[in-house]
């Protein structure tokens, strides 16, 4: 039958196999099917959940470091300028002549600054005074005994002709903010301060 040159159809082979099944013979009963294991019942993997999350957390934590690496500020260590009090009162003179005020010839905030750095040079420079904040009363009694005379009467009127300006509203005045600006740098430059 095997060596017949018989093609054989689907349904012929269906056949067959259904008749070979159906020839097995059943199982006797009570028995069982070895090598079947009966449904085991699965652990849920926490251990490997606990892990996999503290090395999410773990990774996400170095990145929030490192981003916070990132964005941190450079701290740069500033070494202070320590200028001579004439030095500090000429940068001042120079900015005032780069300023707008200068340029635009306002009296009176030209001379607010004149006294200003006047004062602070005094008081920075030989101690004499409260600086800026000091009336013109105040500076000169300030001023008298501890600097030669010839100090004191040219500062007396540089500051009295700023205070005519300032609070008389003096417009103008026999002398230019050129020549109020030459008694000042004149007066900063005197080696006479100290006796």
């Amino acid at each position: 039958m095997l060596n017949s040159p018989k093609k054989y159809d689907r349904e012929s082979l269906f056949a067959a196999a259904s008749v070979a099944t159906a020839s097995l013979p059943t199982l006797p009963p009570g028995e069982e099917i070895y090598d079947i294991m009966p449904p085991q019942g699965l652990q849920y993997p926490w251990w490997e959940l606990v892990v996999q999350t503290l090395l999410v957390v773990a990774i996400f934590y170095l990145l929030w470091l490192f981003y916070c690496w990132l964005t941190m500020p450079v701290v740069r260590e500033r070494k202070p300028v320590v200028q001579s009090p004439k030095k500090q009162a000429q940068r001042a003179i120079a900015r005032l002549k780069l300023s707008p005020v200068w340029q635009q010839r306002q009296l009176k905030e030209i001379c607010e600054i004149f006294a200003s750095i006047l004062k602070t040079y005094a008081r920075e420079g030989f101690g004499i005074g409260i600086g800026a904040a000091a009336t013109t009363d105040e500076f000169m009694a300030g001023l008298r005994g501890r600097v030669m005379k010839e100090v004191v009467s040219e500062a007396g009127e540089l500051l009295m002709i700023c205070d005519q300006i300032k609070y008389c509203g003096l417009e103008r005045h026999e002398k230019t903010p050129e020549d109020l600006l030459k008694m000042l740098e004149k007066l900063i430059v005197k080696e006479e301060w100290q006796k």
